[in-house]
C-alpha cells in the first residue's frame, strides 16, 4: 500500500518528510511510474534537510537505473551549502564503485595517513597536519572504530555513531590553501583496543596531488604556523561558529528566542536554577561558558529554558566567549 509513503512525503512536518525521503529508495519499485513525479516534486522542497535525504535515496536508485541521475540533477541547492556538496556527490557514481547499501567511496591505499605523521595527545586522541596547494573539496574518513570523532581545522566534521555496526564513516570537507589540521578523538575505549585508519582522498578515492604531509622535522614548524594563522583569524572563526550553531535562536543586537549578545558581558541578570529558585549573577566569562556547555543548569529569567547543548569543542567555546565579551 503506497498511500502511507505518499502521505508522509506530503506532511507539513519537516522531520516526517525527511524520514520519508530517506526511505524512498525502498518504495521506488512499489511506486512504479509515480516515483518519477514524486521525486521531481521533492527536488524543489523548501527544506534542504528533506533534499539531503532525497540525495541519499537517489544515490542508491541511480546505481540500477540511469533515469535517477537526471532526477538528481534537478535538486535545487544554493552554492556552497551542505546540500550542494551532497548533490555533487551524486555525480561521482561513475568514478569508483559505491557500496550497495551505504554509498562510501572506495579508497586507494595511498590515501591512508600513516600514524608516523600523527602527534598523540593521549591514547584516545591525536592530530596531524597536511598542506594543500589550493582551496578545494576532499574526502576524509576512517575505518575500524565506531567511537571515532574527526575535527577539521577546529570544526567538528564526523561524530561517532556509537553503534558497533558502523565502524567506518566518510564525508567531504573544504581544505584551505596552506596548512590544515585534522584531530581525532575516541569517545570510548582506546586506539589500542579498536585500531583504526584515517584517510584523505580526492573525488576518485586516491591521494590528492595537491596534498603534502609533513615529515617529523616539519611537524612542530607546521603546528606553530597553523596556530599563528588561527590566532590571527580568531574573530572570523568565532562568527562562523556562531552562525553555524547559535544564530537560529540568538541575534547579535536584538532579542530573539534567546537574549541579544551585544552589551551582554558585564551585566547583572536574574537566572532560574533547575530547582526553580532564582539568583542574581554577573555575566562574566565563567557564566557565558557555563551557559554554552550546560545551558539548562540555569537560564535567564524571562526566557524559556529551550537552549540545547551544541556539539562544540573547547576551541569553539573559547572563541565564542572571547567574541561575546567584545560585543559592546
Amino acid at each position: 500500500d503506497t498511500s502511507l509513503i505518499k502521505k508522509l512525503l506530503t506532511s507539513s512536518k519537516e522531520k516526517i518528510r525527511e524520514a520519508a525521503a530517506r526511505s524512498l529508495r525502498w518504495w521506488a519499485d512499489s511506486l512504479g511510474s509515480e516515483a518519477d513525479a514524486i521525486i521531481t516534486k521533492l527536488t524543489t522542497d523548501k527544506s534542504d534537510r528533506v533534499k539531503i535525504n532525497l540525495t541519499t535515496s537517489i544515490s542508491h536508485l541511480q546505481l540500477r537505473d540511469s533515469k535517477f541521475v537526471d532526477l538528481g540533477a534537478k535538486i535545487t541547492a544554493a552554492p556552497g551549502t551542505p546540500l550542494a556538496i551532497k548533490k555533487d556527490m551524486l555525480t561521482w557514481k561513475d568514478r569508483p564503485a559505491l557500496a550497495a547499501e551505504f554509498p562510501i567511496l572506495e579508497i586507494s591505499a595511498d590515501a591512508f595517513i600513516h600514524a608516523s605523521t600523527w602527534t598523540m595527545k593521549n591514547e584516545n586522541s591525536g592530530y596531524f597536519f597536511f598542506k594543500s596547494s589550493q582551496n578545494h573539496l576532499l574526502n576524509i574518513g576512517h575505518t575500524g572504530n565506531p567511537q571515532m570523532n574527526l575535527t577539521i581545522n577546529d570544526t567538528p566534521l564526523l561524530i561517532a555513531s556509537g553503534t558497533p555496526h558502523a565502524t567506518e564513516s566518510q564525508n567531504i570537507f573544504s581544505a584551505k590553501k596552506g596548512i590544515n589540521k585534522v584531530e581525532y578523538t575516541i569517545t570510548q575505549g582506546s586506539r589500542n583496543e579498536r585500531p583504526f585508519t584515517i584517510y584523505i582522498a580526492d573525488k576518485t578515492g586516491k591521494k590528492s596531488p595537491s596534498m603534502t604531509l609533513p615529515n617529523k622535522a616539519q611537524n612542530k614548524e607546521w603546528e606553530a604556523l597553523y596556530n599563528k594563522a588561527t590566532e590571527a583569524n580568531w574573530k572570523d572563526f568565532a562568527i562562523a561558529t556562531f552562525k553555524q550553531n547559535c544564530a537560529n535562536c540568538h541575534n547579535i543586537d536584538q532579542r530573539a528566542v534567546g537574549p541579544a549578545l551585544t552589551g551582554l558581558f558585564g551585566k547583572t541578570q536574574i537566572v532560574v536554577n533547575k530547582d526553580g529558585t532564582k539568583r542574581e549573577v554577573t555575566i562574566d566569562e565563567s557564566y557565558i561558558r557555563r551557559a554554552i556547555v550546560d545551558p539548562l543548569a540555569e537560564y535567564p529569567e524571562g526566557f524559556a529554558p529551550v537552549m540545547v547543548k551544541m556539539p562544540l569543542n573547547e576551541k569553539e567555546v573559547d572563541v565564542l566567549v572571547r567574541w561575546i565579551k567584545e560585543l559592546k
